[in-house]
């Protein structure tokens, strides 16, 4: 059997062990107990279950994935790029925001097209935490897109106010 024959069929293996709902915490259980590095060739899949943090798997997942760390970054990468905003959020905050600055460097790119993003589930603001926190990029910059945000966001908290006013009681 060749090598990515092999990989593949061990994908389609560990896939097993992915929970079948949201309620599913032993599949985590079974996936924690097999351990990285063995359970690599799904942890983008298992990143997936974080997406919904109300979710019961969330939570477990989320922390075997933290113990992870920085090794994920190839997985992180792919989720940063994708159009899943909420993700985005969810694994920057639970995931991205425990990492070394060396390593939080290493998705500087994806970091700063996330944070000029105007609607982006409040992925923008984690990415731009992201990077004044690690001293990634130009501060001035970094305060340029910060006010440009908060005006917007003061005018959509104007507006919600006035419709607000609007009804009746």
């Amino acid at each position: 059997m060749r090598i990515d024959q092999r990989e593949r069929f061990l994908r389609k293996e560990l896939r097993k062990l992915l929970p079948i709902d949201k309620d599913d915490v032993a599949a985590i259980e079974a996936i924690r107990a097999h351990g990285y590095p063995a359970v690599q060739p799904i942890l983008l899949d298992l990143l997936k279950w974080i997406r919904d943090e109300s979710w019961p798997v969330a939570k477990p997942a989320r922390e075997f994935l933290a113990t992870i760390g920085p090794r994920l970054a190839p997985h992180v990468r792919e989720v940063l790029g994708s159009r899943d905003d909420p993700w985005k959020a969810v694994v920057l905050r639970q995931i991205v925001s425990e990492w070394p600055s060396d390593d939080v460097r290493g998705l500087s790119d994806q970091l700063f097209l996330i944070a000029t993003h105007g609607q982006s589930w409040g992925a923008d603001l984690l990415a731009l935490r992201l990077l004044a926190q690690h001293g990634i990029g130009d501060p001035e910059w970094i305060a340029g897109w910060l006010e440009f945000k908060r005006e917007h966001h003061e005018k959509r908290l104007s507006e919600i106010a006035e419709i607000v006013r609007m009804l009746p009681g």
